[in-house]
């Protein structure tokens, strides 16, 4: 067993104990491939970091001439709350959990 502190980088380690791993991973539409692309240990991530984290993906992505067509995750409440953050209009769409941001889909 792994016993550590938060850490999205960049920054002094706190004192929050890591109990959980967040993975973001690009997954190809057209093609066969997962590339897992950042990882960060936490303890229950706020939706303002997850929005900054995956904003932060999409962009370094994009650098690399990969272009995201959507953002994917489970329909916990942060991850929510986090594509509010990215932008999306969470009330125009209620019947299939996808909502357009920009130049992407947030579907839950």
């Amino acid at each position: 067993m792994f016993i550590g502190g938060e850490d999205y980088g960049g920054g002094p380690i706190p004192e929050t104990t890591a109990t959980s791993a967040l993975v973001l991973q690009l997954v190809g539409l057209r093609g066969r491939w997962k590339i897992p692309v950042a990882y960060f240990f936490t303890d229950h991530v706020k939706s303002e970091m997850l929005a900054s984290v995956i904003r932060d993906t999409i962009h370094r992505a994009y650098e690399f001439g990969i272009h995201v067509k959507a953002v994917v995750s489970d329909g916990l409440a942060a991850n929510f709350k986090a594509g509010q953050c990215l932008g999306a209009n969470m009330a125009t769409n209620t019947t299939d959990h996808s909502f357009f941001v920009n130049k992407f889909f947030v579907m839950f």
